[in-house]
C-alpha cells in the first residue's frame, strides 16, 4: 500500500512537467494534440520548470532584450564535461549523498538557499558541501542508481529535485554578478546531472531528467540576456542530439515491468491437455505510460529549446558584427542555423520597426495546442 501511494505522487509530480501529457502521432509531427500540463503552453518561450521552481528562474516576458555577443569563443564555455574531464566514480552515489546530507530538502527553502550563495564563503558552508559533490557526480562516466539500496523513490525525486533549484539558483546569481564562467560551469553540473537522472530503468525519473536539463538550458536563456556575456553558440551546437536519450530507458522499464512468461508445458501434459491456456502477455503500450511517439516528442521538445537559444546566439554574433538585428535569418551566413526539431522546419522569423520574433514552425491552431517557442526582442546597447 505504501509503495502504491510513493508511485502515485510520483506520477502527479512528473505530470505537472511541462513536457509530460498528450502529444503527436509519431508519423505526423504536425499532428499536435492538447498538452494541459505544460507550461511551454502560452505566447512566449518558457522551459520545462519543476513544480515550485517558478520563484527561481524568472519568467520570459514577451519582449526581451538581447546584448550584442562580446567574444565567440570556440568550446570554450562547455555546456558538458568532456572527456578528460570523466572519472570513474558512480555519479548516483554521489547525488544520493548531497540528497542525505540536506537531511529535510523542505528545510532548503528557495529563498534561504539564494541568500546563502550570494553570502560570503564563510557563510555558505551549508550549500558547498551539496555544490561540490555534485560537480563531482557530474563528471562520473557512470550512474548506477539501481545500485542503492533501501531508497524510496519519492525521496529521491524530492531531493533531486531540491539539487536543481540549488544549482539553478547559483547559476541565475552568478549571471546577476557578471561571474558568465563560473554560470556556465554550475550549468554544465545541471546539464549533465538532467543526463544522469534520466539514464535509469524509470521513464517518470526520465522526465525529471529532462526537466532538470531543461531548468539549466532556462539560465543560458537568462545568459542571452545579460550584458557582456559570451557567444554560447558553438557550446549549444555541440551539445550531443538529442540532447537525452529515453529509448533505452523505455526498454529497461518494459523489461523490469513486463510480466514473466508461464513455463512452457512439457510434452507430456500437452499430450494429455488439448487445450493452452497459457495467459496471454500485455502489450508494451498496455504496461508503460509513454508511447514510442511520445517519447520521441519529448526529446525533440528539449532540443527544441536548444535550437531556439542557437538561433538567438546567431542574432547576437550577427549584431556583434554589424550593429544591428538581421532583417532575416538568412542574412547569418557565418552559422548554420538548426531547424525545429518538432516540425523539421526552420524557425519562422519576422523583423519591423527594431523589435524580432522567432517562433515555431507551426500553425496558429497548433500553437494554441501545445507548447511552442515564441521569442520577441530587440537590441540593446
Amino acid at each position: 500500500m505504501k509503495k502504491t501511494f510513493y508511485m502515485i505522487v510520483i506520477f502527479v509530480l512528473c505530470s505537472q512537467f511541462a513536457i509530460a501529457g498528450n502529444y503527436t502521432d509519431p508519423n505526423d509531427p504536425n499532428g499536435i494534440v492538447a498538452d494541459p500540463n505544460d507550461p511551454n503552453n502560452v505566447t512566449v518561450a518558457h522551459p520545462v520548470l519543476l513544480p515550485g521552481e517558478e520563484d527561481i528562474a524568472a519568467a520570459s516576458s514577451e519582449s526581451m532584450s538581447l546584448y550584442a555577443a562580446t567574444e565567440l569563443p570556440e568550446l570554450k564555455y562547455r555546456l558538458l564535461p568532456v572527456k578528460s574531464e570523466l572519472t570513474d566514480g558512480d555519479a548516483a552515489k554521489l547525488y544520493f549523498k548531497a540528497i542525505t546530507a540536506m537531511s529535510d530538502p523542505n528545510q532548503y527553502d528557495t529563498g534561504e538557499v539564494e541568500e546563502w550563495i550570494k553570502a560570503s564563503d564563510g557563510q555558505i558552508e551549508k550549500v558547498k558541501s551539496l555544490l561540490e559533490l555534485i560537480t563531482g557526480a557530474s563528471k562520473c562516466r557512470k550512474c548506477r542508481w539501481d545500485q542503492l539500496e533501501n531508497v524510496e523513490s519519492f525521496e529521491l525525486f524530492a531531493g533531486l529535485k531540491r539539487l536543481t533549484q540549488i544549482l539553478a539558483i547559483k547559476a541565475r546569481s552568478e549571471i546577476a554578478a557578471g561571474k558568465y564562467t563560473a554560470a556556465v560551469e554550475t550549468i554544465r553540473s545541471g546539464i549533465a546531472m538532467g543526463r544522469h537522472i534520466a539514464d535509469s530503468d524509470s521513464m517518470m525519473q526520465g522526465v525529471l531528467g529532462v526537466a532538470t536539463a531543461s531548468v539549466m538550458l532556462k539560465q543560458v536563456e537568462l545568459l542571452v540576456q545579460s550584458p557582456g556575456s559570451p557567444s554560447m553558440f558553438r557550446s549549444l551546437q555541440d551539445m550531443p542530439r538529442p540532447l537525452i536519450r529515453l529509448e533505452k530507458v523505455m526498454d529497461r522499464e518494459w523489461d523490469r515491468l513486463k510480466p514473466k512468461r508461464p513455463k512452457r508445458r512439457s510434452r507430456y501434459r500437452r499430450y494429455y491437455y488439448e487445450e493452452d491456456e497459457q495467459e496471454a502477455v500485455p502489450s508494451k503500450s498496455e504496461i508503460l505510460s509513454y508511447s514510442g511517439g511520445q517519447i520521441t516528442l519529448l526529446m525533440k521538445k528539449l532540443d527544441r529549446f536548444v535550437a531556439a537559444l542557437q538561433c538567438l546566439e546567431g542574432v547576437r554574433f550577427y549584431a556583434a558584427k554589424y550593429g544591428r538585428i538581421p532583417k532575416s535569418l538568412s542574412d547569418i551566413d557565418e552559422f548554420q542555423l538548426p531547424d525545429d526539431p518538432v516540425t523539421g522546419r526552420s524557425f519562422i522569423y519576422s523583423y519591423a520597426d527594431g523589435k524580432a520574433v522567432l517562433k515555431s514552425s507551426l500553425t496558429e491552431k497548433q500553437a494554441r495546442q501545445t507548447s511552442t517557442i515564441h521569442y520577441e526582442f530587440t537590441l540593446k546597447e
